[in-house]
């Protein structure tokens, strides 16, 4: 009975640590992921809009679903921000605009 408990106590440590190194790496990946979707959009932005887009930093990113969302920041109540949507699995951009 005591070595079946140890047995069981030594298989719960080892998926513990191993649930806790899978969520390292996908924090990771997302932290990853989301730079290279602000470079995507901040490159796509100037294409459009120009160097004007700067006054529009910090760029934020988050994921939704398939689709990472980043758009800039407004600081004044006047005018808008670039938005851009890029697929998450191929990084290609779905969507660009900006806001009025």
């Amino acid at each position: 009975m005591e070595t079946y408990n140890k047995y069981t106590i030594v298989v719960f440590l080892i998926t513990l640590i191993s649930c806790n190194n899978q969520k390292n790496e996908d924090n990771v990946r997302y932290k990853r992921d989301s730079i290279r979707v602000v470079n995507i959009a901040e490159n796509t932005w100037l294409k459009y809009y120009g160097k004007n887009i700067y006054s529009n930093k910090p760029f934020k990113a988050h994921k939704k679903d398939s689709i990472w969302i980043v758009r800039g920041t407004l600081h004044t109540d006047l005018g808008g921000v670039p938005y851009l949507e890029i697929n998450a699995k191929n990084f290609k951009v779905l969507k660009i605009s900006h806001g009025k």
